[in-house]
Formats: structure tokens, C-alpha cells, sequence
């Protein structure tokens, strides 16, 4: 399989850490998929441990292998701005989503601009289709495509276009005894499900006290702008609306997860999974 032909001169991976986009980009190393420029994760500084351990190991791998690894620390999400997060307020409506355009989809484009040849920031930009970057979606994600906002940058989904879903990447990955990620996302994301709570809880104690404190952080309202006033922050969303992450009751809502009677969230955020 060769790369498509036409204006394309950049082919970049978003690489977001989990599963399919380690897998994807596994695969273009290998030479099952066409090789890219570049493979780029960019780190908001605050995922789990096991997310760093497979991160560093797999760019060590790619790198061994020729690839051309970025990895960039875009903040630290704990402390920065942590308004730019759909915290949930009192009434159990989110705040609106910054922090996937802040810490990933935002500085992704700077560095690929930037390997294009051109300024990170100001105009000229590059000519329609200058950069295609791909993204880790997979078959059972295909309603998820979207095009680029800019003219200059075309997603594709490899993964879809050949009918990978991602037990074909958890597949892939231990057919070539490498180690399977796990679920790529910041610890203080309010799209965790109470099963994953409970597991950071039962598992990970450090990370447990780390997030339950940062959820008492963000209690008041009052830091955020004019129309939150008076407003309180949650990390979490229970059955019946928000409240503390200490104290919720994380194993009744993690046994309703597995029956017909109630959701708590999507595993997945809106447009992009973070970046995958």
C-alpha cells in the first residue's frame, strides 16, 4: 500500500496514547500502513502513570525504528485552567469544553504548520491539503469522522477505511508481543465513568487522593467568570446530579453501568475524543 497521491506533503499521526492510535501508528512503522512525517502526542500533564510508562516505552520503540517522535508538554491541565474543562456545574450542566483545543487539537496544528515549513501562528498558511493527519478512530467509531475546520489540514481515518475496529488493534498489538495502553485520558476528566473512578480508587490510591482533592479545589464557583457566580464545580456526576467524588457512592453506579436502567456518561467526549 502506497500513499495517495496529490498536494499532500505532510502526513502526521495524533498520536492521543490510547489503544488505536498506539496500534495505528504501530502499524505504520511496520509497514502495514504507509509510513507518515511524523508520529505527535501532545500532553496536557496529567494522565495516569501507565499512560507515561506506555507513552515512553512505544516512542523508544518508534524511534528505534527510524520514526520521528513528538512529544510535547502542553501545560499542566491540574493547575493551569482547569474552567477550560466541562465541569459540571450545581445544576448539572457542564462548562463549555476548552481544554481538548488548548491542550491538543490547538498545539498539534502549531507543530504541524511548523514542520510544514511554515509559522506556527500567523498567515501565509499552507495551500489546501498541505498536511493530512490521521486519527484513531476505528470501525465502531466511523460516526465520528469529521473534516478540518482549516483548508490546509485533511483528517483521515485509516482505521475505518480498512475496517479496524479495536479489538483488532488490541489483536494487533499482542500478535507483535507489545503492550496494550490503557484508556488514554486526564485524570480529572469528568467523562470518567464511575467504574473507572472505582478502579482509579481501588488501584491507584496516590491518583485516587490527587483527584478527589483537585474536585474539592474546583468546589467554588466564584473564580470563574461573572455568570458562574455563586456557582459549584463537580468533577463527578452521580444518578441524581452532581456531587463530591469522595463520597460518592462509586460502586451503585458502577453496577448500573452494566444494566439497561441507567447511564452515567459517554466513555467518550464530543468531537474528537481528545485528540484520540
Amino acid at each position: 500500500m502506497s500513499k495517495p497521491q496529490g498536494k499532500t506533503q505532510l502526513y502526521v499521526i495524533s498520536w492521543g496514547l490510547g489503544v488505536c492510535s498506539t496500534a495505528m501508528a504501530v502499524m505504520s512503522v511496520l509497514g502495514d500502513l504507509p509510513p507518515v512525517g511524523a508520529i505527535i502526542n501532545c500532553d496536557p500533564g496529567w494522565e495516569l502513570p501507565a499512560t507515561y510508562e506506555a507513552r515512553d516505552f512505544y516512542a523508544d520503540w518508534f524511534r528505534a525504528r527510524g520514526a520521528t517522535v513528538i512529544c510535547d508538554k502542553t501545560g499542566d491541565i491540574r493547575r493551569d485552567r482547569p474552567l477550560r474543562m466541562p465541569l459540571f456545574t450545581g445544576s448539572g450542566v457542564p462548562l463549555t469544553r476548552r481544554c481538548t483545543g488548548d491542550y491538543k487539537r490547538d498545539p498539534s496544528r502549531r507543530i504541524m504548520r511548523g514542520l510544514a515549513g511554515y509559522d506556527k501562528r500567523r498567515p501565509p498558511h499552507p495551500p489546501a491539503d498541505t498536511i493530512e493527519m490521521w486519527l484513531g478512530f476505528t470501525l465502531e467509531e466511523w460516526h465520528r469522522m469529521k473534516p478540518a475546520r482549516q483548508k490546509y489540514l485533511k483528517l483521515e481515518h485509516p482505521l475505518v477505511r480498512h475496517k479496524i475496529t479495536r479489538a483488532d488493534c488490541v489483536t494487533y498489538l499482542a500478535k507483535h508481543d507489545l503492550p496494550i495502553p490503557p484508556r488514554s485520558a486526564c485524570i480529572c476528566c469528568p467523562f470518567h465513568r464511575a467504574s473507572e473512578w472505582l478502579e482509579i480508587r481501588e488501584t491507584m490510591p496516590d491518583v485516587w487522593i490527587d483527584a478527589v482533592a483537585f474536585d474539592e479545589t474546583i468546589r467554588d464557583g466564584t473564580q470563574a467568570s461573572k455568570p458562574l457566580v455563586g456557582q459549584r464545580l463537580y468533577l463527578f456526576k452521580g444518578m441524581n446530579g452532581p456531587e463530591p467524588l469522595g463520597s460518592a457512592p462509586l460502586e451503585e453506579y458502577a453496577a448500573r453501568e452494566k444494566t439497561l436502567e441507567w447511564f452515567q456518561l459517554p466513555l467518550l467526549c464530543g468531537d474528537g475524543g481528545c485528540w484520540t
